[in-house]
């Protein structure tokens, strides 16, 4: 639904020139006829009305004759300049996804036809030079008032969509943090729609509110994009929540990006800890010496390329102790080393627990 209201452009002479109300008069009956000639022009000029899929030639030439329509009348002295139909052409070639550069080049082309067939017209019709300098300056006004109506028009309507978009989007990460989508096509479905990877890890941020209705973490969606971290965010009236996708084979690496950002962007506490306490609990509950051991021992197998051989050499150990070490890892976490998604898990659990203790 548009959110543009109904205006009026320039006003009416109080005195208009008979000539060009006399011309005005002459070139409405027109206006149908023009208007479809004008919709040819802009359709092989225009790369996004050529092929009628994004705005069929019978849309373009409706908005064309109605603009036309409105113009010839302000000229005849029937009315002030209207810029409804402008309006409406801007909101409806938002709503079609038609790039606004496109849509002016279109005005500022459809425009030059008008004036080209006026002055023909006028010519025509032996409508003196002043008077046909006069239809001019009003022709060209109304170009400027019309191509402001509807870019007006077309931004608010562009403003409304990304407000919508964003609440969707908002809700979609509510669902998916509270567990109401749990099939996986919609699983697939919404990170589609949230722009974010089908598959993991992720991380979950929460970040709160330094005051009501104030982002913790003020612009984070577009500060983790540019470094190719992908995310989704949902404003809580106490907290700043979001999804954090991390690149599986740099989970490690993507994490400490993820923290780094998050600590220049953070206005108040920010916390990362839930899947470091959901996997490494029963880990973490073990004896402060025991839990240190596997820890290390993990840390230096990751860093072996998944080698016991050079694991044991590194730490100074057996090759069998490592084995039954990473055994325990496994057994307390319930995750397996052998499973890349439970690894990926596995290892940006540890990594959280070695950067944010």
């Amino acid at each position: 639904m548009s959110v543009v209201s109904h205006s009026a452009g320039a006003q009416r002479d109080a005195t208009p020139d008979p000539h060009i109300v006399e011309l005005g008069k002459l070139i409405l009956p027109r206006a149908p006829r023009l208007g479809k000639a004008m919709a040819d022009l802009l359709c092989e000029e225009i790369d996004a009305y050529r092929d009628g899929s994004v705005v069929t030639k019978d849309q373009v030439a409706e908005s064309c004759v109605a603009n036309l329509t409105f113009v010839f009348r302000s000229l005849a002295g029937d009315a002030d300049i209207d810029v409804s139909p402008a309006e409406q052409t801007g909101t409806a070639r938002a709503l079609a996804g038609v790039p606004l550069p496109a849509v002016m080049t279109a005005y500022r082309i459809g425009f030059r036809f008008m004036w080209e067939e006026t002055l023909a017209a006028a010519r025509a019709a032996a409508i003196p030079t002043d008077s046909m300098l006069d239809a001019t300056a009003r022709i060209f006004f109304a170009q400027d008032t019309f191509t402001q109506a509807m870019s007006t028009a077309y931004r608010q309507q562009l403003t409304a969509q990304i407000l919508e978009r964003e609440e969707e989007r908002s809700a979609l990460v509510e669902a998916l943090l509270s567990q109401r989508i749990t099939n996986t096509q919609s699983l697939w479905e919404a990170a589609d729609l949230l722009r974010l990877p089908t598959s993991g890890p992720y991380v979950v941020v929460a970040a709160e509110l330094p005051a009501i209705g104030k982002l913790g973490l003020p612009t984070i969606e577009n500060k983790l994009s540019i470094r190719d971290i992908r995310s989704a965010w949902r404003l809580l009236p106490d907290l700043q929540v979001g999804i954090v996708h991390l690149r599986g084979r740099a989970t490690a690496k993507t994490l400490g990006t993820v923290a780094e950002v998050l600590r220049q962007a953070a206005t108040a506490r920010v916390g990362m800890a839930k899947i470091r306490s959901s996997v490494l609990g029963k880990l973490m509950a073990l004896p402060a010496e025991e839990c240190t051991v596997l820890l290390d021992t993990f840390q230096a197998w990751l860093e072996a390329g998944g080698s016991a051989n050079d694991t044991a050499a590194k730490i100074y150990c057996h090759p069998n102790t490592v084995r039954h070490r990473l055994r325990r890892i496994e057994e307390l976490t319930g995750r397996s080393l052998a499973r890349p998604t439970d690894l990926a898990e596995l290892c940006l659990a540890f990594e959280v627990e070695r950067r944010l203790p």
